[in-house]
């Protein structure tokens, strides 16, 4: 254009103002775009996210209670064996509990009062889950399952309060056992044998008298009977000065008779047939009977007693819930078959010692009436122990 240097200035300037204005008010224009467009989709991301995370966290509370289902499920069979086993023994300690007449001071106090009560319920609650399918079984019916069971295995049961009350009385045998698993190994023993051995079992235990069938027809040799006077050291001085021939013959008459009290009194009471006055009085022979018959049974007994019985108690005593029985666990498993033959000589007739406190022997009396009931019911009285929380 023709025009002055001046104007072209000026004519330039205001191009470049034109210019910059329209071009920097696109460019502006077009960043805002851009930034709108960048922050909706982040908000879209972060929405599907969010959605994302919602459906994941649907499907794990899902799986969770599937998980619980299935875990409540699986929980009732094991509940159910421990509430019919508890169950059981306790209906039988409560028909026992009549015949015992009154039960001692210390004992009666702590025995569950509402026993009864307490059968009622688990019956009810086990009647009702045995006509349903595990997975009809609600959270409610399992929470009262678990009550129950939590009522029958507590420290307050009617079975750990007879085993804390007897148990006293075996610890001094092997101390070494601690508080609770020697009385557990006893009755244990007991439980795993078979019916004639039990029979022999129990009286070994009770330092009862010698019924018949207990020793065997034609089993009653002379080295018996010898072995059996030389282990009864309350009954060797009264025959010590007798000759060896005379005894024999006497005690064989003595240990085979249905009264062997009657007969060594005829033998050596104060007008004995064989010698007089040997024993002064009825009590005196009673209580060499006593021992006599105690040391033939220990003898005779021995052989019941075998590794395969220890090893079924044990089986039966896997992962108990006493800690007591865990702290005891390897003392146990360490026992032999000889061990547990000495235990069992060691606490005859502690329930008949009048020294020992009433309680305890009261206690004692009814384990052993209550292992006759476990076997007599089919249930694993020694798993029954281990279910307790002592």
């Amino acid at each position: 254009l023709g025009t002055t240097p001046e104007i072209a200035g000026y004519l330039n300037g205001i191009i470049t103002g034109v210019f910059g204005y329209y071009f920097g008010t696109r460019a502006a224009a077009s960043t805002a775009t851009t930034n709108n467009n960048s922050v909706a989709s982040a908000q879209q991301a972060a929405q599907e996210q969010t959605r994302q995370a919602e459906r994941a966290q649907n499907d794990a509370d899902q799986k969770m209670q599937l998980a619980e289902k299935i875990q409540s499920t699986a929980d009732v069979d094991p509940l159910l064996d421990k509430a019919q086993r508890q169950l059981a023994l306790a209906k039988a300690l409560l028909a026992m509990l009549p015949q015992t007449n009154s039960l001692p001071t210390g004992l009666g106090d702590v025995l569950p009062g509402d026993l009864n009560n307490t059968i009622t319920r688990a019956e009810s609650i086990i009647n009702a889950l045995r006509n349903l399918s595990k997975k009809d079984v609600t959270p409610d019916q399992l929470d009262e399952l678990n009550q129950v069971v939590n009522i029958l295995t507590g420290a307050t049961s009617p079975l750990s309060v007879l085993l804390n009350k007897a148990a006293p009385l075996v610890v001094p045998a092997m101390p070494a056992l601690g508080p609770i698993a020697g009385i557990v190994m006893l009755l244990g023993v007991g439980a795993k044998l078979g019916s004639d051995q039990f029979k022999r079992w129990r009286a070994r235990v009770l330092a009862a008298p010698l019924a018949q069938g207990l020793v065997e027809s034609g089993t009653l040799t002379l080295p018996l009977t010898r072995a059996a006077l030389e282990n009864a050291p309350a009954a060797i001085p009264f025959f010590a000065a007798r000759p060896p021939a005379e005894v024999d013959s006497v005690l064989a008459n003595v240990l085979a008779a249905d009264d062997p009290v009657s007969v060594l009194n005829e033998a050596y009471g104060p007008n004995g047939n064989v010698a007089a006055d040997i024993v002064h009085d009825g009590e005196q022979a009673t209580s060499i009977v006593t021992a006599l018959q105690q040391s033939l049974l220990a003898l005779y007994g021995k052989g019941d007693i075998t590794e395969e019985i220890a090893s079924k108690v044990r089986a039966s005593l896997t992962s108990p819930a006493s800690q007591a029985l865990c702290a005891a666990s390897a003392a146990l498993n360490n026992l032999s078959a000889t061990d547990i033959n000495q235990l069992i000589n060691l606490v005859s007739g502690v329930s008949s010692m009048v020294a020992n406190p009433a309680d305890s022997r009261a206690a004692f009396d009814l384990l052993i009436m209550l292992v006759d009931a476990a076997r007599r019911a089919n249930v694993d009285f020694v798993q029954a122990i281990a279910d307790l929380k002592l």
